[in-house]
């Protein structure tokens, strides 16, 4: 084999596996771009699935509170779902304001949380029922009036992201 033929050979090589790299690296490339897109939608679906749930818990406790029986809620809403998905899947946001959107309703659900935790203790503490707060108004009346509001206000803001989400995406 002469010294060109061999040169000849060492290129073709070369070159083959060039565009063995190339062919690899756009494959890889497109691979990981399905991979985003399957990502992104099971991210939407687990998120929307997560705030909808919550909205079920906000209506069953605003119905619970306005009854006449005015029952206080003995469950909390499922912020650690909502908290997870949203964290973990917090890149696959392509605009930060939809991030900052959710993020925000789920502070506001942790919020009636402890609104709600709040209730509890001051009626279980003090053994003092929500009918006799309600008829004495003052703080603890202030704050059923505040959470109730809270709740139908949370509602109302939660379904119009879905809303709105869904559009877009």
């Amino acid at each position: 084999m002469t010294t060109v033929q061999l040169i000849l050979n060492l290129s073709l090589n070369i070159i083959g596996s060039l565009i063995g790299v190339v062919v690899a690296v756009w494959y890889s490339k497109r691979e990981i771009r399905a991979f985003r897109i399957v990502d992104k939608k099971e991210l939407r679906r687990k998120l929307i699935k997560a705030f909808r749930f919550n909205v079920d818990r906000l209506k069953q406790m605003e119905g619970q509170l306005t009854s006449p029986q005015q029952i206080i809620p003995d469950y909390r809403l499922d912020t650690e779902s909502v908290a997870h998905i949203l964290f973990h899947g917090r890149d696959l946001f392509d605009d930060e304001s939809w991030f900052d959107r959710f993020n925000w309703q789920r502070f506001q659900l942790v919020h009636i949380n402890a609104k709600v935790d709040f209730l509890n203790d001051f009626t279980n503490l003090s053994g003092i029922s929500l009918d006799f707060i309600s008829s004495q108004g003052g703080v603890g009346q202030q704050r059923y009036d505040n959470l109730v509001g809270h709740l139908k206000i949370s509602q109302k803001n939660i379904s119009e992201l879905i809303l709105d989400y869904e559009k877009v995406v």
